[in-house]
């Protein structure tokens, strides 16, 4: 298990955050090898977003 902290600028879309904090998570979670992981979200949006099954404006990187 991991964790870290990450502070992200102003932002009034809370799901530009929520995919910022999987990108990150993923990010470690490729880091420190613990792939393969299993991550557990609560938007579907989001998760939509992750599956290029929906498109967004914002840049996320």
């Amino acid at each position: 298990m991991a964790a870290f902290i990450c502070r992200v600028i102003f932002s009034r879309d809370i799901e530009f955050v929520e995919v910022v904090a999987v990108h990150k998570g993923l990010q470690l979670v490729m880091n420190i090898g613990l792939a393969p992981a299993i991550i557990e979200l609560d938007s579907l949006n989001v998760v939509n977003l992750i599956s290029n099954k929906m498109h967004s404006r914002c840049e996320v990187g």
